[in-house]
């Protein structure tokens, strides 16, 4: 049987603020349910201070490799969905922050699908943001308004 397909829409904000002044937060990342839940990403430009620089192109391997993310993502999974048994990697992609200003700040977008009892099940709020320093940012998860309709 196969599960519930869930539509969702990850977007990555690639663009910098049109305002004088930047908001206070980042964007990295958006996932729209099919019930109507979000899951936003954002993260404190505070905490982008902090974080080391890394450049791809000159700096040689990341701060975190690809297989310790991995490893990150899925304990962050495990612990925000103690039910599921287990997660299978589907998606995965390195972006800079570039609304930041600040070149050099990176992160890893990690999608899986979770499996219990050995069947897929719906994947919405499967999908973990890790930072270059090995913390994964926790998503806000807003629910659908409820409408007073019959």
């Amino acid at each position: 049987m196969k599960a519930p397909l869930t539509f969702l829409t990850l977007l990555f904000m690639l663009g910098s603020s049109n305002s004088a002044e930047d908001p206070p937060r980042v964007m990295l990342g958006r996932e729209r349910c099919s019930d109507g839940r979000e899951y936003l990403f954002e993260l404190d430009r505070s905490k982008v201070a902090k974080l080391s620089a890394w450049h791809p192109e000159s700096d040689g391997p990341a701060p975190i490799s690809l297989k310790r993310a991995c490893e990150i993502g899925r304990a962050t999974l495990k612990a925000r969905h103690p039910a599921i048994d287990e997660f299978e990697i589907t998606r995965l992609a390195i972006n800079e922050m570039v609304s930041t200003k600040r070149l050099g700040s990176w992160y890893y977008s990690l999608s899986y699908v979770g499996k219990r009892d050995g069947k897929s099940v719906p994947s919405c709020g499967f999908i973990v943001v890790v930072l270059m320093d090995g913390s994964s940012v926790e998503p806000i998860v807003t629910l659908p308004e409820k409408s007073d309709a019959p």
